[in-house]
């Protein structure tokens, strides 16, 4: 699963608020030598993880889920990323 999400940030704002926001959620990254990207594991309780590569590029960052508690449906999954990655880049 893909989740795709426009910004006008550039690259150096996007990987800024990216590591904030991961900081303060408790998401744990672990970026490429490149810094744009990387992959990222958010913790989803006693339900196991979330984990996913992510790409920062100008324009947009894109999140490919690679695993997911199979419990929380595909479409809970996506709406969450998308939600939590809209309100940082705004």
């Amino acid at each position: 699963m893909e989740v795709r999400i426009e910004h006008v940030l550039g690259v150096e704002e996007a990987v800024r608020r990216l590591l904030a926001t991961a900081t303060a959620h408790d998401i744990r990254i672990e970026q490429n030598s490149d810094g744009v990207s990387g992959r990222l594991e958010k913790s989803a309780g006693f339900l196991g993880s979330v984990r996913a590569e992510y790409v920062l590029s100008a324009d947009h960052v894109s999140i490919t889920v690679l695993e997911a508690p199979a419990v929380i449906p595909a479409e809970t999954v996506r709406r969450m990323i998308a939600d939590e990655l809209t309100g940082m880049f705004a």
